[in-house]
Formats: C-alpha cells, sequence, structure tokens
C-alpha cells in the first residue's frame, strides 16, 4: 500500500487448519493524478506464482485472452 498512489492484495483463504492459505496470484492498483479530478487507474495482475495444484483447476488466466 502506498498512500493516495497505488493498493495490491493476495487473495488467499483459511485452510482446514485454520491458516491463511493464497492462490499464488496478486492483484495491484496504480493511481496516477491527471487533473485534480481526474486520475488514471492501472491495474495489474499476476498469477507466476499459482501452483500446478491449483493450475488443474482453474485455467490462468481465467478469462479470455482479448480481456488482457
Amino acid at each position: 500500500f502506498e498512500s493516495d498512489r497505488a493498493i495490491g492484495w493476495e487473495p488467499g483463504q483459511a485452510g482446514e487448519d485454520g491458516e491463511v492459505e493464497f492462490g499464488g496470484w496478486t492483484w495491484r492498483y496504480d493511481l496516477e493524478a491527471v487533473t485534480p479530478q481526474q486520475t488514471r487507474v492501472t491495474l495489474t495482475y499476476d498469477w507466476s506464482a499459482v501452483p500446478a495444484t491449483m493450475r488443474e483447476f482453474i485455467q490462468f488466466p481465467p478469462f479470455p485472452v482479448e480481456h488482457l
């Protein structure tokens, strides 16, 4: 997190043992002031750390390449 500039996160969920397990992907929004009334937003996602076992159930990217 960078105040007024960027926010990112790595989604996860509680495993059977109660510990948080992360899926291996991250999301980040970068914010750039263009004018006092406008902000340019850039979305970045990274699936490079998704384990092979997860890729067996979910195709990455999880939407058409045209969306990228």
